[in-house]
């Protein structure tokens, strides 16, 4: 197949765009003209609410790319609409004019049952609606994923468990809100895999729109999660437990935010992941 694949840079995109090229598929990079880029010539422009200037015949498209931040004002919402609600209407257009199929990722959180989860859940909500919507009025397929929490050696994006996972002689105490506070863990390779797997979906006789979602149901809270890493952390972690006083951020129970993606089984379990980890981390010190 041919695939035009968004978010490409990221943590997760970049491992997917390599398993994809390792079966066989050619993937075409769709890039953000903001974004700062090395790839090859061979890189599609994506503008948010505008054409994708592109006469390329793909038989796919996979659309990764979000913007998220931590710390949410109102700087924050034209980019939260531009790239995730806008970048989507753009594809929704592509993929109505091409009758290209999509699969798109989305997140967990766009399920919650607090509807003022944050403006970056309610932007995704928004981009599959518009993605969904067009699907159905313009025939073309679209399947989305939601994933929950991920963890790798890739830890660039500096989750909470990327934090735990950074090696350092002398750690920084680590003050945290909320120890109560739930995740469930996939590995990226296991999220990569299911998404490659979803290419299978194309053409099996489902309605035009389908939700998915991707979980381990490896669930720990942000206490255990520190229990778990520093059975084979050295130095240990020292983590400070404060009170959270944003009630409306916090998950003492998951939730499914769809069906189970067909046939999708994870390969890793966090905990032998953890000490094979550290042990090669050690060996390379």
């Amino acid at each position: 197949m041919k695939i035009l694949l968004t978010g490409s840079t990221g943590v997760i995109g970049s491992r997917l765009k390599d398993l994809l090229e390792s079966h066989g598929h050619v993937v075409i990079p769709g890039c953000r003209p903001s974004i700062e880029r090395n790839h090859h010539d061979g890189i599609v422009i994506l503008e948010p609410w505008s054409a994708i200037p592109t006469e390329t015949k793909f038989d796919c498209v996979m659309h990764l790319a979000n913007f998220y931040v931590r710390e949410e004002d109102e700087t924050s919402i034209p980019l939260f609409f531009d790239t995730n609600v806008g970048l989507a209407s753009s594809l929704a257009n592509f993929c109505s004019v091409h009758q290209t199929p999509l699969i798109s990722v989305g997140t967990f959180l766009e399920e919650s049952p607090n509807r003022n989860w944050s403006l970056y859940a309610e932007s995704k909500r928004l981009a599959r609606s518009v993605l969904r919507n067009a699907a159905i009025v313009r025939a073309f397929t679209h399947i989305h994923i939601y994933l929950y929490d991920t963890y790798s050696a890739d830890l660039r994006r500096e989750k909470f468990i990327d934090l735990l996972l950074a090696q350092n002689s002398s750690p920084k105490e680590l003050k945290v809100k909320s120890g109560s506070h739930l995740q469930d863990l996939t590995h990226v390779d296991d999220v990569c895999e299911g998404l490659v797997s979803s290419l299978n979906l194309i053409g099996v006789k489902y309605p035009l729109h389908r939700d998915f979602q991707i979980r381990s149901r490896e669930v720990f809270s942000l206490r255990q999660l520190v229990d778990l890493v520093n059975l084979y952390r050295k130095p240990k972690l020292l983590v400070t437990w404060e009170q959270s006083n944003i009630a409306s951020r916090h998950i003492d129970d998951l939730w499914d935010s769809a069906e189970d993606l067909p046939k999708w089984q994870p390969g890793f379990h966090i905990e032998q992941w953890l000490r094979s980890y550290f042990d090669n981390t050690r060996q390379n010190l």
